[in-house]
């Protein structure tokens, strides 16, 4: 994505020329032309997600199992603009473990313990073939698990002050 290879490159930049105010702003719009790009390219997705599934498969059964998979698809790009751009910055900064930490828990335990938990809920309440809606669920949550997460490493790390 190239606003994750903007942030990385501008806020590496920006530090070995000892600006770290500009590294900020760099990444802050690099952050906000991701945010703007992905979610305009996933209203499609939340408003018409059977024309959309339409585009790509001809198979009515297959369509309406992805209508709410490619609703939550469109509903995590947001959360997952933030999450790769703002860890690019990061990483353009030298601060590497934040983003792994988001990358590992993410996908190691919000992934799979959502998982679970939908499933286990699927089955107690009679629901049966979730196993696609429960994995886009967990999905969905980690990837605004990782934005979140994300953030708060760009906003509170002291990764302004690295030396580049």
């Amino acid at each position: 994505m190239p606003a994750l290879n903007a942030a990385s490159a501008l806020v590496g930049q920006y530090l070995g020329a000892r600006k770290p105010d500009e590294a900020k702003q760099a990444a802050y719009i690099a952050n906000r032309l991701a945010v703007i790009t992905m979610t305009v390219l996933a209203i499609p997705m939340v408003v018409l997600p059977g024309f959309m599934l339409q585009l790509i498969v001809k198979s009515p059964p297959v369509i309406q199992v992805g209508w709410w998979p490619m609703v939550l698809a469109g509903l995590a790009q947001p959360g997952f603009a933030v999450a790769i751009v703002l860890a690019g910055a990061l990483r353009g900064a030298g601060v590497t473990i934040p983003p792994m930490i988001s990358t590992v828990t993410g996908m190691l335990v919000v992934r799979v313990v959502v998982i679970l938990v939908c499933l286990m809920w699927m089955q107690h309440s009679g629901i049966t073939g979730g196993n696609l809606l429960a994995a886009w669920i967990a999905i969905f949550i980690d990837l605004n698990y990782r934005g979140v997460f994300n953030y708060f490493a760009f906003e509170r790390c002291d990764w302004q002050n690295r030396k580049i």
